[in-house]
């Protein structure tokens, strides 16, 4: 149970936590390093407590280390939107829509395979979009029906090769994680290579957006409107400043699956396939315990596993119903059913100090990666 003098390093922003995921804060708080943790209504733990897991929906600001694993593996993994056309007319057609995902399902492939480092460098990924709940998706916006693009993906393998590297390289332990002195010439690398990620993972998405329009151009009538391009990452570490005990303090922020969102600045929160996206703005007046961090999606609601288990094909036609996707892929993407997933709203309505909505998109077709 965490401490009494613990609680004043942590912000909440959910009804109630899991206990495994109250073990991971009374984990994270015992280190002295820690200056505050945020946690958000996307929370869910990845990994087990046993080794050193990381912790989706949380925001973790340290004075002076860096700990890669808070990270997981997927460096700058984030979310890109962006409208492309004034109405959703051209999909009305099934056939039409058909083709329109098998031409995006075509331009953009799941994964292309690679040797560690050497054709990331190359752009031998750039691209491609990966597996799990890695997505492309054309969604209908409900205030005036307009089509959007959305790409969900991350850094590919350079994410999980430099988080190797560096997790190795990290000797120093506290709290049963590897950590790395910020300001040493190691500190300086891990921040540079993540930094690094962070912008591989950027143009992965507006690659793979331009390869989209580039597949369905002669079969929807585009007008792509770049005022509107967002983009946002929720996998990363860097230097910031934040009121930490009433006071403006220079801090190592670590999110994972923490949307970084200043005062102002927009983002997209999606909940599932089958559910809604939702556009948000950050308030200028949430709070400081927060660390400039939002919810980054609805989040799990059970593991894979666990979804896998207690689906059928079935299931997953009636939770989509509406929805094109690749029947064929049914059974493999039953660990992404809607039900996995927490409910939107109430994790949107968990993060009313953090952020306001300002459209929701409603899924029209979906290209996602069994696996």
């Amino acid at each position: 149970m965490t401490r009494a003098r613990d609680r004043q390093r942590l912000s909440t922003f959910v009804s109630a936590l899991d206990p495994d995921i109250a073990r991971f804060v009374d984990r994270v708080l015992a280190i002295d390093d820690v200056a505050h943790l945020g946690v958000f209504p996307d929370v869910h733990l990845a990994g087990s407590l046993d080794e050193e897991p990381a912790c989706v929906g949380t925001a973790i600001a340290t004075r002076d280390w860096l700990v890669p694993a808070w990270l997981g593996s997927d460096l700058g993994c984030g979310i890109a939107g962006l409208r492309i056309a004034r109405s959703t007319d051209s999909l009305e057609d099934p056939r039409r829509a058909r083709d329109v995902l098998e031409r995006i399902a075509r331009a953009v492939p799941i994964q292309r395979h690679t040797t560690p480092l050497a054709d990331v460098e190359h752009g031998h990924e750039l691209g491609t979009i990966g597996r799990g709940n890695h997505f492309v998706e054309l969604r209908r916006a409900r205030h005036d029906g307009s089509l959007w693009l959305l790409v969900h993906t991350g850094s590919r393998s350079l994410g999980p090769c430099l988080q190797a590297l560096h997790r190795r390289s990290a000797t120093e332990r506290r709290g049963g994680y590897a950590r790395v002195l910020a300001r040493s010439e190691e500190g300086a690398g891990y921040l540079a290579d993540v930094e690094r990620a962070v912008a591989w993972a950027r143009q992965n998405r507006r690659v793979v957006m331009t390869r989209v329009l580039e597949a369905i151009g002669d079969r929807v009538a585009l007008t792509v409107d770049e005022s509107t391009r967002l983009d946002t990452h929720h996998d990363s570490v860097r230097r910031e400043r934040h009121v930490i005990d009433g006071e403006p303090r220079d801090v190592y922020v670590h999110r994972k699956g923490a949307m970084a969102l200043g005062a102002g600045e927009r983002g997209l929160v999606p909940g599932s396939m089958g559910a809604d996206v939702a556009i948000v703005r950050a308030r200028d007046d949430a709070p400081a315990g927060a660390l400039g961090s939002c919810p980054h999606g609805a989040g799990r609601a059970m593991t894979r596993t666990e979804a896998r288990r207690t689906h059928e094909v079935p299931d997953l036609a009636r939770a989509m119903h509406g929805v094109l996707f690749d029947a064929r892929l049914a059974r493999g993407l039953l660990d992404e059913i809607p039900s996995a997933y927490k409910d939107l709203d109430a994790v949107l309505a968990d993060a009313r100090p953090l952020m306001r909505v300002e459209e929701r998109l409603t899924p029209l077709l979906v290209h996602k990666g069994i696996g």
